[in-house]
């Protein structure tokens, strides 16, 4: 299933770019996350530019400084993109880790709802 198209992020002239691309699980991926198997089969990307959030997010939730360096850098003019097709509980805990890291490296934008 795919829910938006990640190709024109990846357009060499694209602004934004696609920066970080974050995902909760690979072999979970590779079979329901239609945007990025899109990508992939269109030779766009391929499986090695994503990472897992249990790459990036250490014991008790901790954030390597290196992570959090790489991160930054990737930063200016680029959009980060973290895909999920695992459970609720998981998606709710990984946004949680998620914007307490944008909060700390003083990125994002709040979306009123």
């Amino acid at each position: 299933m795919a829910e938006f198209d990640l190709l024109p992020l990846l357009a060499p002239s694209s602004q934004p770019s696609l920066g970080p691309l974050i995902i909760d699980s690979l072999s979970a991926c590779e079979e329901e996350a239609g945007e990025i198997i899109s990508a992939v089969k269109a030779g766009a990307i391929s499986w090695t530019d994503v990472k897992e959030i249990g790459e990036l997010i250490g014991e008790g939730g901790t954030v390597e400084p290196q992570v959090l360096q790489s991160l930054k850098l990737a930063r200016p003019g680029n959009v980060s993109l973290f895909k999920a097709v695992g459970v609720g509980s998981q998606d709710v805990a990984i946004a949680e880790v998620v914007v307490e890291l944008a909060e700390t490296l003083g990125i994002g934008a709040r979306v009123p709802f």
